[in-house]
């Protein structure tokens, strides 16, 4: 077989084209990528045994409490399309919760790159007890590298004694 310099031609814009149209079809995929990211800062740990005598009371809380930390929680939207609320399964929503012996005492939104969002933290007590269970984040719509701030008192010491889950429609599960 004996190929011309036109058929070579040919065959290059062939594979110039293949490989034109995977690039574009990559780069115009549209997908949902939430992305987070959790830092603890202890403010105050084993207050019992590190200062003699020293007792912390968070208001509303109860009992004396003998670690206090702030936890930031950031959460985004890397993808190119948007996540909104209704992306947000009912089964199993975005929470943010303490693990093991850690406590809750306050939740709020630190910030937010678009207020259109309308991020906003729903708290929930348990029945009885003073400190928080679990805080659901709502939010109308995260565009593309939109997100927000969590801010999270609580009672632990450590990044993983607070724990972000859910599930979103066309994106991989958080948690």
């Amino acid at each position: 077989m004996n190929l011309t310099i036109d058929s070579w031609i040919g065959i290059g814009g062939i594979v110039l084209g293949v490989l034109f149209s995977i690039a574009i079809g990559v780069y115009q995929k549209k997908d949902r990528k939430p992305y987070c990211a959790v830092r603890n800062f202890v403010i105050i740990g084993n207050a019992k045994i590190t200062v003699e005598g020293l007792k912390i009371h968070f208001a509303g809380y109860g009992s004396d409490i003998d670690n206090l930390s702030i936890a930031r929680l950031a959460f985004w939207n890397a993808g190119k399309e948007p996540i909104r609320n209704t992306d947000i399964t009912t089964s199993d929503p975005l929470t943010i919760a303490p693990l093991g012996n850690a406590k809750m005492l306050g939740v709020s939104v630190l910030q937010c790159n678009n207020v259109a969002s309308k991020v906003a933290v729903a708290v929930r007590r348990e029945k009885g007890k003073s400190h928080i269970a679990n805080a659901l984040l709502t939010f109308e719509y995260l565009g593309r590298d939109n997100g927000t701030v969590i801010e999270i008192i609580h009672t632990g010491l450590k990044s993983s004694d607070i724990v972000f889950t859910g599930t979103i429609i066309g994106a991989d599960k958080i948690g």
